[in-house]
């Protein structure tokens, strides 16, 4: 089990939302269409005097479409829906603090497919145990 699962309540987001999503590495996901979430690297941003660890966990969604525009689309509409919004864990492992945008969605360079990005940071706090 994981620490950090700020990734699995993005998707949870995402899916509610009604857009399809998965969690696997974009290289993973070769040959096919859609929306991929993964996680990147956690970074502390503060630790309280009790060890409670203030975190930014990043989230990396991608959207992945041959159509023309499609996946610019998705990415907006995945971001207008995340900015601001409650993620807590989904098991429990942290306590959610805020979310917001990371960096704007931009273009990928992907030579067969119309590819977009956006980043998510939440910020989490981590009791010490």
């Amino acid at each position: 089990m994981r620490l950090i699962d700020a990734d699995e309540a993005v998707l949870a987001a995402i899916k509610a939302a009604g857009i399809e999503a998965h969690i696997t590495a974009l290289d993973a996901f070769t040959g096919n269409e859609g929306v991929v979430v993964q996680a990147l690297p956690a970074t502390v941003t503060s630790t309280d005097f009790d060890g409670t660890q203030h975190l930014g966990a990043k989230v990396q969604i991608i959207a992945r479409y041959f159509g023309r525009n499609k996946a610019r689309e998705a990415v907006e509409r995945i971001v207008s829906l995340l900015d601001g919004i409650p993620l807590p864990s989904p098991s429990g492992r942290y306590t959610w603090e805020e979310t917001e945008i990371y960096t704007w969605p931009q273009r990928m360079d992907d030579s067969k497919y119309d590819t977009w990005e956006v980043k998510i940071n939440v910020q989490i706090a981590r009791e010490r145990r």
